[in-house]
């Protein structure tokens, strides 16, 4: 008996549990590993987000916005262009909203679920139908392979999202 109130000692320890939820540490939510990659990847988003907007107003002598690799990851994680002139205002909310779902997915919470797969379903569908109309059209809206590429990149990345969310709801049940 005393071996066993160790071996959940230590299982308190490792999961971060306080000593009192000795008892029901067997019942607790497992969070599984492609939500916490989700959940990281929307952390990074959202401090990447922000790192490009503080070095953009405290260093503006670096020009850190003008090289083609700061432009696309930005336009790729928050869906926004450098040049766009309600950045000042949209940045900071996609960086708080990022960080926002991120750690609500950390706690399984079901309304950061709700909430990004409402954003990656939205962000694929209406890109979806800007090609269709394009192709309909026989237009081309994205012009350069760099465009075309980040766009893809940004649908792809969603649509992940997306189909891995809709698809593992239970982790998110309410007990």
């Amino acid at each position: 008996m005393e071996n066993d109130w160790q071996a959940k000692d230590i299982e308190c320890v490792t999961t971060g549990a306080s000593f009192s939820d000795r008892t029901d540490i067997s019942q607790r939510k497992r969070r599984p590993f492609a939500i916490f990659m989700i959940a990281l990847f929307q952390i990074c988003r959202g401090i990447f987000i922000a790192g490009v907007m503080l070095s953009s107003f405290l260093i503006p002598d670096a020009d850190i916005t003008s090289r083609i690799e700061v432009k696309v990851a930005t336009f790729i994680l928050a869906r926004q262009n450098l040049t766009s002139p309600v950045l000042v205002i949209t940045l900071p909310l996609a960086a708080a909203y990022y960080c926002l779902t991120g750690f609500g997915l950390l706690r399984l919470k079901r309304w950061a679920r709700n909430a990004l797969m409402l954003t990656t379903g939205a962000t694929v569908l209406l890109w979806s139908r800007r090609f269709l109309f394009d192709y309909a059209l026989g237009r081309i809206t994205l012009k350069t392979d760099l465009q075309q590429q980040s766009i893809y990149a940004v649908m792809c990345v969603d649509a992940i999202i997306f189909l891995y969310l809709a698809a593992n709801s239970e982790a998110f049940r309410k007990e």
